[in-house]
């Protein structure tokens, strides 16, 4: 946390001021004696932890006499850089405190202010982060330990526990020793050791007897110093003749064995060499099989039908009649186009007959053209009328005088004639009605009626007859294309029906084409496995001769031999390994000192004797220790 600003509303000496901190992290504030600084940080602190109450606290409190505010604020950036105002004020409790969220512009909960300074309070405050001056007063007061104490005190985190031990140690001291203390323990040994010399000044009286006792004393620890070093001497003997003891058996193998060449060949390395071989021939066949079941699927799957076989002797002259199947293809639909539209002129025919079996009189003729004729004059004139009629009008309406008169008579006129044809017109119609049920005619139309009547059944059979030489001309061609297939017909059954042979040749030609691509197929796949066969057979022999080298450079015949040279190279390696084992074990300098020894009884014996010279080494000490003990 940082503090940015001070603002004080009032605060002992201090009121209504302002002082902004620098953007460094260390700000100096400086005065002389009673300038205000104290008051300062304990504004500080206040804001912080909380206004001191009068309670056995007057002193600390900086209540302002010249106004009624108590307080202030700090202005604060934290370690996550976020920008607060606290603010606090008089208040019970230490203090009216709020937080004033600066970055947002909110009053925020006052509670902040807790996570802000974590597990710093007041008094951590203090040890930590402040010292304060003495007063000159109180220090006149101290002795040298407690004016070493408040100076010890000073900055020192934990000082009141180091303090309190040291005055522990001196009470625990003072409870052992007192300068003019009887019950201190120390004290009293102190005592009897002053008697104890006293008694031995007194013992000094007799100087001859002591002076004798003193030279037997001598004479005693020289000869028990003597003894000593003859027993440490016989400990090593007899320490190093059992080593050489425990070692012997070990020794004896190391003698007994006899060294054993290694055949060069037979190592690790050859042994996995072996395998590689002898793996990649296992693998190399198991290829080689996977390949020829490959190649035998292939040829399981390919077509050696009869009808394929004879596709294939025939397939050029096969291949030059389907060519021609588009255009066979094209007659077939001629010849059914014009089998229907021969068909369909025959039912034509027939039905105009059924329907329209009528014949005109020559009256009845020359009155039916006479209508026709009349009908075309009359719509002909049809415009003319019009045209007299719009020409009178305009006459009448912009031209003046005898023009107008013109135009009225043109009028006239068209609405006369108008008259006459429609007169006319019902005339004619009721002729065309008295013809229509006279003949049971179904059209209006006088000129359909003379169709109708003029020989049409004539042109009927000329269109059929006309088609029906172009169909026997297609049927031959058709025929002849059909007879050429006859060559194939153990496989082709050909009927009359045309597109139902089309449809045989082209089912046939393409079922043994796709057999044929799909042999053609197999063939490619059969000689792709025949390659890699060949390669897989090439390095199969290659294998073989590396196998048969193998074996010829460590004059073996088999696997079975290299396994059983092998395994006694391997206990002669563990044998060697044994005995360098041992070697280690013993130790050079062991294995020299065990040369001297003929057999294991030697030693035995040679520690028996030791241990027997050493067992009265120890009895002479003994008694010599308690000849000392006595003259003690």
């Amino acid at each position: 946390m940082k503090i940015n600003q001070i603002k004080v509303y009032g605060y002992g000496k201090w009121q209504n001021q302002s002082f902004t901190l620098n953007k460094n992290n260390l700000q100096i504030i400086y005065g002389n004696n009673e300038s205000g600084k104290t008051t300062l940080l304990s504004l500080v602190m206040g804001i912080l932890f909380g206004y001191k109450d009068g309670r056995g606290h007057s002193y600390e409190q900086y209540i302002p006499k010249e106004t009624s505010s108590y307080g202030g604020s700090l202005s604060i950036t934290t370690d996550d850089n976020r920008n607060f105002l606290v603010k606090r004020i008089s208040g019970t409790y230490g203090g009216k405190v709020s937080v004033y969220d600066l970055d947002n512009e909110c009053d925020t909960d006052s509670n902040i202010l807790s996570d802000i300074l974590g597990p710093i309070d007041r008094e951590t405050f203090e040890h930590i982060f402040y010292f304060g001056d003495l007063n000159i007063k109180d220090i006149s007061k101290l002795n040298n330990n407690e004016l070493i104490e408040r100076i010890q005190k000073v900055g020192f985190v934990g000082s009141n526990e180091w303090i309190a031990i040291n005055e522990k140690l001196d009470k625990e001291s003072r409870s052992l020793y007192a300068p003019n203390g009887r019950k201190p323990p120390l004290n009293k040994k102190l005592k009897d050791y002053e008697k104890l010399l006293t008694k031995i000044n007194d013992s000094k009286g007799n100087l001859n007897e002591y002076e004798n006792y003193l030279y037997n004393n001598q004479l005693a620890n020289k000869k028990v110093e003597q003894l000593n070093n003859q027993i440490k001497d016989l400990d090593n003997k007899i320490y190093t003749l059992n080593n050489h003891k425990n070692n012997w058996s070990l020794y004896e193998q190391l003698n007994n064995h006899q060294s054993l060449n290694l055949k060069s060949g037979f190592d690790d390395a050859s042994k996995n060499k072996l395998y590689s071989i002898k793996n990649n021939i296992e693998l190399n066949n198991k290829q080689i099989e996977i390949i020829n079941n490959q190649i035998n699927d292939a040829k399981d799957k390919a077509n050696h039908s009869d009808q394929l076989n004879f596709y294939e002797q025939s397939e050029d002259k096969i291949d030059r009649l389907y060519n021609l199947s588009d255009s066979i293809n094209d007659l077939v639909t001629s010849f059914n186009t014009k089998k229907q539209l021969i068909n369909d002129y025959q039912t034509k025919q027939e039905s105009f007959i059924n329907e329209h079996n009528v014949e005109l009189s020559v009256d009845d003729k020359n009155n039916i053209t006479k209508l026709i004729n009349n009908r075309e004059t009359s719509n002909s004139s049809n415009t003319m009328k019009i045209i007299l009629f719009v020409l009178g009008i305009i006459l009448v309406v912009l031209l003046p005088g005898i023009l107008k008169i013109i135009g009225l008579f043109l009028a006239s006129l068209s609405i006369y004639l108008y008259i006459i044809k429609y007169n006319q017109s019902n005339n004619f119609n009721k002729k065309i009605q008295f013809y229509k049920d006279k003949y049971g005619f179904s059209s209006n139309d006088p000129k359909q009626w003379l169709v109708q009547n003029n020989n049409i059944t004539n042109n009927f059979q000329d269109d059929i007859n006309k088609y029906k030489n172009e169909l026997v001309e297609i049927q031959q061609k058709i025929n002849n294309y059909f007879d050429n297939w006859h060559f194939a017909e153990e496989y082709l059954k050909l009927d009359d029906n045309y597109g139902n042979n089309m449809s045989i040749i082209d089912d046939f030609v393409k079922k043994n084409k796709k057999n044929i691509d799909e042999n053609n197929s197999l063939t490619k796949i059969i000689n792709k496995y025949l390659f890699q066969k060949n390669e897989l057979v090439n390095k199969k022999e290659k294998l073989k001769n590396q196998l048969i080298k193998f074996f010829e450079q460590r004059n073996i015949n088999t696997s079975n031999e290299f396994n059983d040279e092998f395994n006694k190279q391997q206990s002669i390696i563990q044998e060697n390994n044994r005995q360098a084992d041992i070697k280690k074990q013993l130790g050079e300098n062991e294995i020299q000192l065990l040369k001297n020894f003929k057999s294991k009884t030697e030693i035995e014996d040679k520690l028996n004797e030791y241990q027997i010279l050493q067992s009265n080494a120890k009895q002479q000490m003994l008694d010599n220790s308690k000849n000392i003990e006595k003259i003690n």
